[in-house]
């Protein structure tokens, strides 16, 4: 029987004394962050080439849309985790909204956070998947950020890993298919837009953007289908959403072949971690932080040791 082998999550040196200091004292240090960019104004970059990683707050300007970016470095890691944002704006998270950078001293990682630019100056509707229009895919622009940052830092497309929750997760799962080697970790992402919702994203997005989520899109954007051979898609579900469960995953597994189970299992590329946890939203539902790790090492020990099928 094989295990799988996790380092010592809030990072007590095993030469001490198990204690309730200790422990605190390694909570507080693994919690502890940065907050010096919140106040840091960003670099403007208006090619990919001059990209550099010396400010936490950047800005790339690719054919007149902003890419607001957070770089949070961990020089000890050789390991890149790409955080894309979902829906759910309001007045008090404006454009641009950078989630889950505090993972960077949590998963001990480097963090590149990178928002939807579609928000920029209209905040009004909910999930935008970083769609782009009629003929541009903003993720597709993004991809050469990605490329860059993970060149700057010498890191492998194995060690790159995108991570997003519903709009976000729908972001991590299309990336991860653009740049076959990576990982992506999705938490109840969408995976045919026009379904989302009983299709109640498709007129606004239409009249906003200009973007029509019923057709046949040269982008592949719609409806999203794993082509990726060498990427690893781990897709977190809770079956309490049955908008998620029952409407998305269901689609998603019909497409591919895949039998939905609860728990933990693969198939091919894909590992499926499916959870019945109920909470105030089941939508919004997903592991913390300590679930994005599980996860993340879940896929580091899948390349080692894939399945025999």
């Amino acid at each position: 029987m094989k295990f799988i082998n996790f380092p010592n999550i809030i990072n007590i040196d095993d030469t001490l004394d198990l204690s309730s200091d200790a422990i605190e004292t390694a909570r507080k240090k693994r919690e502890s962050v940065d907050k010096s960019w919140i106040n840091q104004k960003p670099e403007i970059f208006s090619s990919i080439d001059d990209i550099n990683l010396n400010n936490k707050r950047f800005t790339v300007n690719i054919k007149s849309i902003c890419y607001e970016c957070l770089f949070l470095p961990k020089p000890s890691s050789n390991t890149l985790f790409v955080s894309l944002s979902g829906g759910g704006r309001s007045a008090k998270n404006r454009w641009p909204m950078f989630l889950r950078w505090k993972y960077t001293n949590k998963l001990n990682v480097n963090m590149l956070c990178i928002d939807d630019p579609m928000y920029e100056g209209n905040q009004s509707m909910g999930v935008r998947w970083y769609y782009g229009t009629t003929d541009t895919s903003y993720l597709k622009e993004m991809v050469p950020i990605v490329i860059k940052a993970a060149k700057l830092l010498n890191i492998p497309y194995s060690n790159i890993y995108f991570m997003g929750s519903s709009g976000g997760g729908y972001a991590a799962n299309y990336m991860a298919n653009l740049m076959d080697g990576t990982n992506a970790i999705s938490m109840n992402p969408q995976f045919s837009l026009n379904r989302w919702k009983d299709g109640a994203y498709c007129k606004p997005l239409q009249l906003i953007h200009g973007v029509d989520l019923n057709a046949n899109d040269v982008h592949n954007r719609n409806q999203f289908s794993i082509t990726a051979k060498k990427s690893i898609f781990m897709e977190i579900i809770n079956a309490k959403s049955d908008e998620d469960f029952v409407d998305q995953f269901g689609y998603f597994c019909h497409e591919h072949g895949i039998k939905p189970r609860y728990g933990i299992t693969s198939s091919k590329n894909v590992i499926t971690w499916v959870h019945c946890t109920e909470g105030f939203d089941n939508h919004s539902t997903n592991p913390g932080d300590i679930g994005i790790f599980i996860a993340f090492n879940a896929i580091k020990h899948f390349r080692n040791v894939p399945p025999s099928i």
